[in-house]
């Protein structure tokens, strides 16, 4: 119960001083959540839906859906896209409407180099009421609303690729209950192997945001570009482990389970999931 009330009071300082960016283990098919120069990029089409259940003995731990879309302009050398994010933690329920531009340069055959931006809209409510041990209580019941903005970049060559990104560069709400603060990205991965056969790609994910870092280091192993496993670790906070099938190079489907490994493990957290169907459509002329 101690923790419990704890949690809760983190979460609702959170989301009073600074609204934070959800964690994701499955980062690389959320690139264009927090990287918007990855928008359009590779493919003409390209869908992601994922949800997270974080903590999932926890009462008011995140629970948290995205939907991303992006499509590629050939004729402008760029990419157009939107961002959904409904993100409920605790008390603060947070939703999140984006939408991302990137435009995109090839340097020479094995080299490009993307810049994008995004702005949209953060709606943020907390409602509830807190009762502790002896009987007294807190009411909570506030709403704002606010623009925000992110910017990024996003490089190739060959089988390897890296980004940095910010993202609440600027954010402002129509109350000062809210405020926003930046948070940074960078990502770099490199894929060995033929995709006739087995791959291998490390990635490196790291998060800064108002003093707190979170690197993720991931493995993923490939099989013909169709079956996926995935092994993450997440500094200090969890392991995670991820499989997923590519249908076609169309539907990919893929599921992670988060072993947490910090002291929520102590049987309290009971882990973390995610769950994610991507949809990539190409050549659709042809």
């Amino acid at each position: 119960m101690r923790t419990v009330i704890y949690i809760c009071f983190l979460f609702l300082a959170e989301g009073s001083i600074a609204q934070q960016d959800p964690l994701f283990t499955q980062f690389w098919n959320t690139q264009q959540r927090f990287n918007p120069a990855f928008t359009g990029l590779n493919n003409e089409h390209e869908a992601h839906a994922l949800v997270r259940w974080q903590w999932v003995e926890i009462n008011g731990a995140p629970n948290t859906q995205l939907f991303t879309y992006g499509t590629k302009l050939n004729k402008f050398g760029s990419g157009v896209g939107f961002v959904y994010e409904h993100d409920h933690i605790g008390f603060t329920t947070n939703d999140q409407v984006k939408l991302n531009y990137a435009y995109h340069m090839t340097l020479n055959e094995n080299q490009s180099l993307s810049f994008g931006a995004a702005a949209g809209i953060n709606s943020v409510k907390q409602s509830g009421i807190m009762t502790f041990s002896d009987q007294s209580s807190v009411s909570i019941d506030r709403k704002g609303m606010g623009i925000t903005t992110d910017l990024g970049v996003f490089y190739t060559l060959k089988k390897l690729d890296a980004g940095f990104s910010m993202t609440r560069l600027v954010e402002t709400y129509n109350t000062t209950a809210f405020t926003g603060t930046p948070h940074y990205y960078f990502y770099t991965g490199y894929l060995f192997g033929k995709k006739e056969g087995f791959q291998v790609k490390p990635q490196l994910f790291c998060r800064v945001n108002n003093g707190f870092t979170a690197l993720d280091i991931n493995t993923l192993f490939l099989y013909k570009s169709s079956y996926m496993m995935g092994l993450t670790y997440r500094n200090r906070d969890a392991f995670g482990f991820s499989a997923g099938y590519t249908f076609k190079n169309i539907l990919n489907l893929s599921y992670t389970y988060e072993l947490t490994v910090s002291k929520l493990n102590n049987n309290v957290s009971g882990g973390s999931h995610e769950v994610h169907i991507g949809l990539i459509l190409n050549d659709l002329k042809n």
